[in-house]
């Protein structure tokens, strides 16, 4: 079984080569649909807030804010091993 996350990707990746597929960078991929389902979450809390016309600029930095905490976070547990 493997330890690491780099551990994982490699075996993902010789899998997919082995059945002829582009290697894909899963964890890119993982922080993509995170980002979105953020960005749906924030404009979902302004459509219900708002009276009318609205900005999404708001929406896209307190959804850049949410990701940005929870990826450094992420990576704070890693480097503390939790």
């Amino acid at each position: 079984m493997a330890d690491s996350d780099g551990e994982v990707a490699a075996i993902v990746a010789a899998w997919e080569k082995e059945h002829g597929l582009e290697p894909r960078d899963w964890s890119k991929v993982g922080l993509g649909e995170r980002a979105e389902e953020i960005y749906r979450e924030e404009l979902e809390r302004e459509v219900a807030r708002a009276d009318g016309p609205f900005s999404t600029e708001p929406v896209k930095a307190r959804a850049a804010t949410r990701l940005t905490n929870e990826v450094r976070a992420a990576l704070e547990s890693n480097r503390l091993g939790h």
